[in-house]
């Protein structure tokens, strides 16, 4: 906090200034928008990565420290961590599989199915023309 400024002008600075962080990234696209594919991958992995981290030091490394700090689980303090995460996965990838389906008359193909075939990988159960 900035020492006597007030909290909802401070709000807002922090508001605008993420909001231009996330603009000035978006404007990328105009900028390499041809033949710079390389670098937008660069980008999304980049991205990624930013979100994983955060995702882990936001939501699990906390919930670790509660768990530990119940003192319920003992040296398996990561467990229910754990499965909560193994859930999630699992519930996002069935998404990932069930939703497409659900389009009538529409082809569209899961996000990992597209994803491994792009990668060269050929599944049985994938249907490729």
């Amino acid at each position: 906090m900035i020492e006597g400024w007030n909290p909802v002008l401070q709000s807002l600075l922090g508001t605008f200034f993420t909001w231009g962080l996330t603009a000035a990234g978006a404007a990328l696209v105009f900028i390499f928008s041809h033949g710079q594919k390389q670098i937008l991958d660069g980008s999304l992995g980049f991205a990624a990565g930013v979100m994983l981290a955060a995702s882990y030091w936001s939501l699990l490394a906390p919930a670790i420290e509660m768990a530990e700090s119940s003192g319920t689980y003992g040296a398996f303090s990561f467990l229910p961590v754990g499965v909560g995460f193994t859930l999630g996965a699992t519930f996002v990838y069935l998404a990932d599989l069930l939703l497409p389906s659900l389009i009538p008359g529409d082809k569209l193909k899961p996000a990992l199915e597209i994803g491994l075939i792009s990668c060269g990988f050929r599944a049985p159960w994938c249907a490729h023309s």
